[in-house]
């Protein structure tokens, strides 16, 4: 490969998916440069997971759990290459990634199509985000809501100051980061390859409505403050991840808070918001559906 690729994964507490996640990037059809591991503090087996790739890899361990940006941004900061991958230990890579990849991000941030899989790794869906959907990530994650997808030069990632490492974001630290790329004037490519295998469970932390409810609405006022928009813009995005929070909601079977919500979608998008978080309540799959 021209270009050295360094691949960063972070985990914490994936024993049961990480040497998935591990082994899906040691049998890429072009290997990478290096592959780092931040192991965030686990307490079950996944020390003992990891000790089994020996020298194929290397495990980084801070002192203390710091979460998912912090642990990438470490991981960024050890590696040698000059483009940065980056894998969540629940999520697998098909074979050609790096290849197919590789070239695009050595002229800029680049994300991919995605497979779904569920907890066994049947495949349940595909998605692939537009290269029109540009401006829209001001407004919602709309490239993919996983770093697993992402790859791009060290020194952009430098230069626009890498992952939020605030607890309270952790979640949506990714769409900041995309925020922060559209804003710096980046074009994101995106590759028409179902790349990446984005794995759904219910331990997945975007699972957890409560934890969407926390990281996308600290995200929506940390990009005002940070990333200040024309007020129709910050109206338009607080409505969106209203309706999106509605939705988790509901899909948890957790109804007064998807009403809530579906209030709150209103009161910043006004009728095309409350409608936004209806048909999204009304297509909200359920626990078990998103379980597979």
């Amino acid at each position: 490969m021209k270009h050295r690729v360094s691949v960063v994964i972070p985990t914490f507490n994936r024993a049961a998916f990480v040497a998935e996640a591990v082994s899906s990037v040691l049998a890429q059809s072009v290997q990478p440069h290096e592959v780092i591991v931040v192991d965030d503090c686990s307490t079950d087996d996944t020390p003992d997971v990891l000790q089994r790739f020996g020298s194929r890899i290397q495990v980084l361990r801070p002192s203390a759990n710091s979460e998912r940006g912090a642990a990438r941004n470490l991981g960024a900061r050890e590696s040698t290459g000059e483009i940065l991958a980056f894998l969540d230990s629940d999520d697998r890579w098909n074979p050609k990634k790096l290849a197919l990849q590789a070239p695009l991000a050595a002229l800029g941030p680049c994300v991919t199509g995605y497979e779904l899989i569920d907890r066994d790794g049947i495949v349940s869906g595909a998605r692939m985000p537009s290269p029109q959907q540009q401006g829209l990530v001001m407004l919602e994650n709309c490239f993919f809501g996983s770093a697993s997808s992402l790859m791009l030069p060290r020194d952009v990632f430098e230069r626009v100051g890498g992952y939020q490492t605030d607890r309270a974001l952790q979640g949506s630290e990714d769409w900041i980061l995309l925020a922060r790329l559209h804003r710096s004037g980046y074009l994101v490519r995106v590759l028409s390859d179902l790349a990446v295998q984005y794995r759904i469970h219910q331990g997945a932390s975007t699972r957890d409505a409560a934890n969407l409810e926390r990281s996308m609405w600290s995200a929506c006022g940390w990009l005002a403050r940070n990333l200040p928009s024309e007020d129709s813009v910050d109206a338009a995005r607080r409505a969106r991840t209203a309706s999106a929070l509605a939705r988790a909601f509901a899909a948890s079977g957790a109804w007064p808070q998807a009403l809530r919500w579906a209030g709150a979608a209103f009161r910043a998008g006004g009728w095309p918001g409350l409608w936004r978080a209806i048909t999204g309540i009304a297509w909200a799959p359920s626990a078990s559906e998103l379980e597979g």
